[in-house]
């Protein structure tokens, strides 16, 4: 069956759903607040790039603390808008009128749980970024990498299972 095919039903949001938008939202607030509230205290050069230890390797302006709540935000809004059109999505497992509000609801929460994850990774990157240009010490902690493609594996292998398991 076509993404044109399957049924366009939006499943309605339940506890979980309106937690992991709420928590999101302040995640997006809280990553736009850092920058807006240390950078007239930021040195001219700040670190920009971080290496797979965590290091600093690059700098730049201080403006560029920008970058990431702008990405953010893009983020924010591109996957915000994404799950109204659930019927639209990859599934590794056949869509069909039984199944589809089931699906369309784990695949959506994926989503947000994923939304909500690179917002907070981003609130952390940014952190390090200013809290290391204000101490002079810049770095992320030697666990961020393995935090980051942790945490994406949990939740993709989450959906999997459940997707699976709610054919």
């Amino acid at each position: 069956m076509s993404f044109e095919e399957r049924p366009r039903i939006k499943p309605e949001w339940q506890q979980v759903d309106w937690f992991l938008e709420g928590v999101a939202g302040l995640g997006m607030l809280l990553l736009l607040l850092l920058p807006a509230t240390y950078y007239s205290e930021l040195p001219d050069m700040i670190p920009t790039h971080f290496n797979a230890r965590g290091e600093a390797d690059d700098y730049g302006s201080k403006a560029s603390i920008w970058i990431l709540p702008l990405i953010g935000a893009a983020l924010y809004g591109f996957l915000t808008s994404l799950n109204r059109y659930p019927h639209v999505f990859n599934y590794s497992v056949k869509i069909t009128p039984d199944n589809a509000e089931t699906q369309y609801r784990l695949a959506i929460r994926m989503l947000r749980g994923l939304k909500l994850f690179m917002l907070f990774l981003f609130t952390y990157i940014c952190w390090g970024t200013i809290r290391g240009a204000l101490a002079g010490d810049p770095g992320l902690s030697s666990w961020f990498v393995w935090l980051t493609f942790g945490g994406i594996a949990v939740m993709l292998i989450w959906y999997l299972i459940s997707a699976t398991r709610a054919k």
